[in-house]
Parts: C-alpha cells; sequence; structure tokens
C-alpha cells in the first residue's frame, strides 16, 4: 500500500520515499485500527482511515514519565538536551524515551510513543493484495 498520515492536520509519515509499505495482516505490523480499515480492501482503492488513540498507538499513559538522575547517565550527562532520544527500561524492558524536561539534577523521561494519545488519519491507496 501506498499511504500518508497526518496528526493534527500535520503529515508525519509517508511511503512516497520509501516505496509502498509492505505488511502482514494480523501479524502485528501495523496499529489495530488502521489493519481493521484496510480489512476487504481491493488493489486499487483508495481511503482515509481515522483511527482513535485507543486503536492507534494507545492512550497517553502518565505513568511512562519517569525522573532519572544526571547521576544514572554517567558521562554521557552532558550532552543530554530536551526532545533527545535515549534508551531505557520500562518494567524491566529496554524502551526508548524522549527527554521532555532537564534541571541541574535530574532528567524527565516519557516513555510513551510519540503519537500516544493522538487520533491517526491515514490515506491509504491498495497497490496489491496477496492471499
Amino acid at each position: 500500500m501506498e499511504y500518508t498520515l497526518a496528526v493534527d492536520g500535520r503529515v508525519v509519515d509517508s511511503s512516497a520515499a520509501g516505496g509502498p509499505f509492505q505488511f502482514k495482516a494480523g501479524a502485528g505490523e501495523i496499529v489495530p485500527g488502521l489493519e481493521e480499515g484496510l480489512m476487504g480492501l481491493r488493489p486499487g482503492d483508495e481511503r482515509t482511515l481515522t483511527v482513535s488513540a485507543e486503536r492507534g498507538y494507545g492512550l497517553h499513559d502518565p505513568t511512562a514519565i519517569q525522573q532519572v538522575s544526571l547521576k544514572d547517565f554517567g558521562p554521557l550527562a552532558k550532552d543530554l538536551k530536551v526532545g533527545r532520544a535515549v534508551q531505557g527500561l520500562r518494567g524491566g524492558k529496554p524502551a526508548e524515551g524522549q527527554i521532555v524536561a532537564l534541571d541541574d539534577k535530574s532528567a524527565t523521561l516519557d516513555f510513551n510513543h510519540r503519537l500516544a494519545g493522538k487520533t491517526l488519519v491515514f490515506k491509504v491507496k491498495v497497490l496489491s493484495v496477496e492471499r
């Protein structure tokens, strides 16, 4: 399929640069709401699919925001900036977070997906379907 993804009226992703996007239905490779909206479409079909946060990247989870001491970053602490992506642990598993606040003692990390809590608007064109 070809797609363009908009959030809050702004394009945030598109298949235009990388060519058509392929996925296997039922494999959890795309957000559930998009997969549901694509079911039954045939090659050549074009649709605009609106996907709620719940069926997209989930609701924004306030417990996914953590304050971490700069000491925990060791020598990397001097390179931290608001907006920078960092690797960390959430629930004992590796996760990517974004620095959302920084002071002289700690960094506040948000481990929510950057599109959590957002309504997703996909414009899609189905190019082929394999069974």
